[in-house]
């Protein structure tokens, strides 16, 4: 083919060593392609290439001739190329999509027959879904079988689905060349713990010249069992007085858990709760933890109040916690023992509101009342509302009549079409206290009366006795009722 032709595109190898046996044609290889120049004509004394990647220039007279009639994608006859003149494996071209029928001329051949069956159609690109093998903590190995394709640079794309599959490459090694070929890549200096990675396969070349991206598959690395992996869960603030709506006394806590293997030190470590604020981080490491087992979580004891970390006074706080502060545990990951984490808690008011424990009167098998005094709240539509468990306390509500305006000031609920000797849990609910915000009293529960019931007489059974056992009548047998009140 003429060297002009720079843009052709390779279709398919066409093996001519066999043809010694007198075979017309011994194998094909064809690829899936998309279009070419339009030109069908092969010439003597053309530039050929070989599967070598060669150039044979000129082409010796003493080698075959290959001639071809090519068709469209219906078999419609479009033209018959001249002879040109073959010394190995021929690489054809295509051209839109035709076919291709052929016929070899040489010594030793059935001299000028063209091939019957032969049509030189274009094959398809597969790519096998790899297989994932060696999987470390922090390594992989990814195989994969490849058909009808040359490759020039093949390439695995992978990263932390976290940031994209497509953040490193490697170059693959082929190892089985030919058609399918395998290859593979060995991927190392991954994150441990089961971080999961998305990859594909990338084809710079396929037998049109043009890029293949694969399918993008992902893993997890292995979690290395042997040694622990210490980690901090969360922070946690718990208020002192659920009706206090500031918590100056509340406690801090942390929570860490062991996500690897067993610890074979001593298992005594330490771990902090720090403040930090534009100046300083306050705080220091705690004694007298353990490292829990694997896949056990353990919560600290107290580790200080918001008094101690002199936040009485802010609305927030980003507070830092980190386990085995002094790094005395082997761990199979070191990056991932301590958390950040905001905690939000309340300012202190000058007037607390104060709910008074709730008196309950008027109680029956289908109605109550509860009484509430409250202090220092402006309300604007209080309501009391209730349920079977504590769980669903907030299913029904009923607003609430202010019966003594003021500070303090009186309000009761008066609750009907209750079910008989059920219980029953309340909470009192004021939508706005002096800060503007809603404000949720505690859970409290009340058990309704049984209902006294009417009798309810009924005939159990009817027995007849016999006086003599042995004998076959019973004339003088009783008769007895047996009767019941449920």
């Amino acid at each position: 083919m003429r060297n002009l032709f720079f843009n052709r595109t390779f279709l398919l190898r066409l093996s001519l060593l066999s043809l010694l046996s007198g075979m017309l044609v011994s194998s094909v290889y064809a690829v899936t392609l998309n279009e070419g120049d339009g030109t069908y004509t092969f010439s003597a004394g053309d530039q050929v290439k070989l599967n070598n990647d060669l150039v044979i220039e000129p082409i010796d007279a003493g080698d075959f001739k290959v001639q071809l009639k090519v068709y469209d994608a219906d078999l419609n006859l479009l033209g018959t190329t001249e002879a040109v003149n073959v010394s190995s494996d021929l690489i054809l071209y295509e051209f839109d999509n035709k076919k291709f029928q052929v016929k070899f001329t040489g010594t030793g051949f059935n001299q000028g027959v063209w091939s019957t069956t032969i049509y030189l159609t274009t094959d398809i690109v597969t790519i096998s879904e790899p297989i994932v093998s060696d999987l470390t903590s922090t390594s992989a190995t990814i195989i994969y079988t490849v058909t009808n394709a040359i490759l020039s640079n093949p390439t695995l794309c992978y990263g932390p689905i976290i940031q994209g599959p497509i953040v490193n490459c490697v170059s693959l090694a082929i190892l089985d060349p030919g058609n399918p070929y395998r290859t593979k890549a060995v991927i190392n200096g991954l994150e441990p713990d089961g971080t999961p990675y998305a990859y594909r396969l990338i084809l710079d070349k396929d037998v049109a010249g043009k890029e293949i991206i694969d399918t993008t598959y992902s893993f997890n690395t292995a979690i290395d069992s042997s040694k622990p992996d210490l980690w901090v869960k969360d922070i946690i603030f718990t208020k002192n007085n659920s009706n206090y709506p500031t918590y100056t006394f509340g406690n801090f806590y942390i929570t860490y858990c062991n996500k690897g293997g067993p610890d074979t030190s001593d298992g005594r470590i330490k771990y902090s709760l720090s403040y930090a604020d534009e100046e300083s981080i306050r705080g220091g490491p705690f004694t007298n933890t353990v490292v829990p087992a694997p896949g056990e979580c353990i919560e600290t004891p107290p580790t200080g109040t918001l008094n101690s970390f002199n936040l009485q006074n802010i609305n927030s706080a980003e507070m830092v916690a980190k386990i085995d502060v002094d790094n005395i545990i082997d761990e199979s990951n070191e990056t991932n023992n301590d958390l950040s984490k905001t905690i939000v808690f309340e300012q202190e008011e000058d007037s607390p509101i104060t709910i008074s424990y709730p008196a309950v009167s008027n109680l029956t098998s289908t109605g109550v009342t509860i009484s509430y005094t409250v202090t220092d709240a402006i309300l604007s539509n209080p309501s009391l509302c209730y349920g079977a468990t504590a769980q669903t306390v907030t299913t029904n509500c009923v607003a609430l009549p202010i019966l003594d305006p003021g500070n303090p000031f009186a309000t009761k609920a008066v609750l009907s079409g209750l079910e008989p000797d059920m219980s029953y849990y309340y909470q009192l609910i004021l939508d706005k206290d002096v800060t503007g915000k809603e404000f949720v009293g505690l859970i409290y529960s009340f058990e309704t009366f049984a209902v006294t019931a009417k009798p309810d007489l009924w005939v159990k059974d009817i027995i007849f006795t016999k006086n003599n056992s042995n004998y076959p009548t019973y004339t003088f047998g009783n008769f007895y009722i047996t009767y019941c009140n449920k």
